[in-house]
């Protein structure tokens, strides 16, 4: 992964009264830093979900997001200092397995 953000085989299951709904599969993604990035789609297809996904509020039923802090040169952004793995200073980058074991 050369970007700030790199996703590989990113996949969401959610079940609800025995019911599995698969909201995101097979993604792969880079956002490099300083990147312009608008994830656009109708209602209801992972928009905001993918975002919790980056964010660690939910965790992926397979593959990896992979968070890298900003280069030190890069202008400091106001979400910077409350995500994980994402300090001032450079700190080390930060991969977020997936739910499932293997």
């Amino acid at each position: 992964m050369a970007g700030l953000i790199g996703i590989r085989g990113l996949a969401l299951t959610f079940t609800r009264d025995g019911t599995r709904t698969k909201v995101l599969e097979g993604l792969d993604l880079d956002i490099a830093s300083g990147e312009f990035l608008a994830i656009v789609g109708a209602s209801g297809v992972g928009k905001s979900t993918l975002l919790r996904v980056i964010a660690d509020l939910v965790r992926p039923s397979e593959g990896t997001v992979t968070v890298s802090p900003p280069s030190r040169d890069a202008a400091p952004t106001p979400w910077c200092s409350r995500m994980r793995g994402c300090c001032p200073g450079g700190a080390s980058s930060t991969t977020l397995p997936s739910a499932s074991k293997s």
